[in-house]
C-alpha cells in the first residue's frame, strides 16, 4: 500500500497547475510521515524539487514519532535535505504515554532527542499535550522543564482533545476515566506559559513557543494568509486570495485517480475577515486594525473597535496602537471571545 500511495502522491505533485514556483517552505506532516521508508521520502522530495524550486534556505520540516528515529533514519533525512524536525514527544510520564495509545516510552523520548542533536538537526520542535486525566500540576511541570532544557528550540503545547469514534471516546464515554475539570486544565494553561517565558520559549501563537528566530516559519505563513498548496489525503489549499480546495479524506479514494476529486470553496467577505480575525487573534502580536481597514475597505472598523473596547476595558485584551491581542489568560477563553467578536 506505502508504494500506490507514494505514486499516487507523486503524481499528484508533478501535475499540480501552474507555473514553478519557490517552496518557501516544505512540511511533511498531519498524519505520521516518519512511518514512511527513506526511499519512499526521497521519491516525494524528488517530486517536489522537479516541480517547484527548493532555495537553499527553504524550511523543510517533517514530523516524527520517537519510535521512528533511529542514527539510520536521521542520516537519511538530514541527507534529503530535512533542516526541521517536530518530534511529537506528548509526555515524559510512561503512565500518560499508555493512556495516550503511544508505543514509545519516557526512555525513547529522552533519548531520541539526544540523538537528534548528535545527527546535527539544529531546529527541533517537541510536541507535548496537557489536559490529560490523571496528569498531576507536578507531572506537567517537570515536563515542560525537563523538555525545554534538552536542547530544543521549539514547543508544540496542546490540549487533549478527544475525537469522537476514537479508543479514548469509548472508554470515556464507558466511565473508565474522567476528563480534568477547567480549573485544573487553566492551571496547566497558565504555567505552560508562564514557564516558557521563564525558560526563553516566549509564546508567538496560542499553541507555540521558541526561542528567537526559531518560530515555525510553516504554520506562520497560515496565519499570515498567505498561499499554500496542500498534497495528499486531506491535504487542504489556499491560492492567497478567495478560493480554498481540498482532497478526499479516504485513502482508497485518493489513490484511485477515477473517485479522487478536489473540493472547493470561493470565500466571501465576511469569510476573509473571520478568517483574518481568527487567525490574527490566536497570536501574540495580534489583530491589526489599520491593516484590516486597508486589506477590508468595506469593514466597519468603528463597530468591530466597540467589540474589542469591551475587552480592553475587562482587562482581557490589550489595545496598543493599531494592535488588538489577547492577554495570555484570555487565550483560554479565546474561542467564547472569537464567536463574540466574528464579523457577521
Amino acid at each position: 500500500m506505502e508504494t500506490v500511495f507514494v505514486e499516487a502522491l507523486c503524481k499528484e505533485i508533478r501535475e499540480f497547475p501552474g507555473k514553478k514556483e519557490n517552496a518557501e517552505t516544505i512540511y511533511f506532516g498531519g498524519g505520521t510521515p516518519s512511518l514512511l521508508s527513506p526511499k519512499s521520502i526521497e521519491m516525494i522530495m524528488e517530486a517536489l524539487h522537479k516541480r517547484f524550486t527548493v532555495p537553499r534556505d527553504t524550511e523543510i520540516s517533517l514530523e516524527a514519532n520517537p519510535e521512528d528515529i533511529c542514527k539510520e533514519n536521521l542520516h537519511a533525512w538530514k541527507s534529503m535535505g530535512f533542516n526541521r524536525l517536530s518530534i511529537g514527544i506528548q509526555s515524559l510520564n510512561d503512565e500518560l504515554l499508555t493512556f495516550l495509545g503511544r508505543k514509545h516510552s519516557k526512555a525513547k523520548n529522552i533519548q531520541c532527542l539526544e540523538a537528534t542533536q548528535q545527527a546535527g538537526f539544529d531546529n527541533i520542535s517537541a510536541d507535548l499535550i496537557y489536559g490529560v486525566p490523571g496528569m498531576s500540576q507536578e507531572v506537567w511541570e517537570h515536563d515542560l522543564r525537563t523538555v525545554l532544557s534538552s536542547g530544543i528550540h521549539h514547543l508544540s503545547a496542546y490540549h487533549l482533545t478527544i475525537e469522537t469514534g476514537t479508543l479514548l471516546h469509548r472508554q470515556l464515554k464507558q466511565g473508565h476515566f474522567s476528563l480534568p475539570d477547567d480549573e485544573t486544565s487553566y492551571r496547566q494553561f497558565i504555567r505552560l506559559f508562564e514557564i516558557t517565558e521563564q525558560e526563553g520559549f516566549p509564546w508567538y501563537e496560542i499553541s507555540n513557543f521558541a526561542k528567537p528566530d526559531f518560530h515555525s516559519r510553516h504554520n506562520s505563513s497560515y496565519w499570515k494568509g498567505t498561499a499554500y498548496y496542500g498534497f495528499g489525503p486531506s491535504a487542504h489549499s489556499y491560492d492567497g486570495n478567495n478560493k480554498r480546495w481540498w482532497n478526499e479524506s479516504d485513502l482508497s479514494s485518493y489513490i484511485n485517480p477515477v473517485q479522487n476529486q478536489s473540493n472547493h470553496e470561493i470565500l466571501s467577505k465576511k469569510d476573509k475577515i473571520n478568517d483574518y480575525l481568527i487567525t490574527h487573534l490566536r497570536t501574540r502580536r495580534g489583530v491589526d486594525l489599520k491593516e484590516m481597514a486597508n486589506r477590508f475597505p468595506d469593514l466597519t472598523i468603528i463597530q468591530l473597535k466597540r467589540k474589542l473596547d469591551v475587552y480592553t476595558t475587562e482587562g482581557k485584551a490589550v489595545l496598543s496602537g493599531n494592535l488588538f491581542s489577547l492577554r495570555p489568560e484570555s487565550l483560554f477563553i479565546s474561542d467564547s471571545i472569537l464567536k463574540d467578536i466574528l464579523y457577521i
